[in-house]
């Protein structure tokens, strides 16, 4: 019995390190999957919200308020982008990067940061018509503390990975 004292501590060491590393890549695993559908989401919200409120939304401003800014119209850019950045629910605003593209390539908006684009009244797009196609891209940074721990990992800080996601929609009326 003297000889196996400590061994239930050693054990448990070797045993809880590597557990407690898997424990932490899940969660960190799971936070960029959230990171990542959310950021579709809110491209995909976006895409959506610009497709529909184009050039002449303003004319009718009963029709196409914005939502969540009683001050602008929808096809605004503040409009555009506070629909988008309320999509992406618990991504900082300041750290992602939005763009807004029309196929013809007459009318294009960046957002960088996506908080940039807040109170900016100017109208997003000149050539929103029917059968143009909007493409809304987003770059969000997801910096994970596992990355620490990888091989050959020569820094002590934590690395980002950059997660894009890109949505398009038809102008359909």
């Amino acid at each position: 019995m003297r000889r196996c004292r400590g061994s239930a501590l050693v054990e448990f060491t070797l045993v809880a390190i590597p557990l407690l590393f898997v424990v932490i890549s899940i969660f960190e695993m799971s936070r960029g999957m959230w990171m990542y559908h959310t950021l579709e989401s809110a491209v995909t919200e976006g895409a959506n919200w610009a497709a529909v409120n184009g050039q002449n939304c303003g004319n009718n401003a009963n029709l196409c308020t914005c939502p969540l800014n009683a001050a602008s119209h929808g096809d605004s850019i503040d409009c555009v982008a506070r629909v988008i950045s309320a999509a992406a629910l618990g991504i900082p605003a300041d750290t992602t990067n939005f763009a807004v593209t029309l196929t013809s390539g007459a009318s294009s908006v960046s957002c960088n940061p996506l908080s940039s684009c807040f109170d900016n009244p100017g109208v997003w797009s000149t050539s929103n018509v029917v059968g143009t196609v909007v493409l809304v891209q987003g770059q969000v940074p997801f910096s994970s503390a596992i990355a620490l721990f990888w091989p050959g990992a020569g820094s002590q800080q934590a690395a980002a990975v950059t997660l894009t996601a890109s949505s398009s929609q038809i102008v359909q009326f």
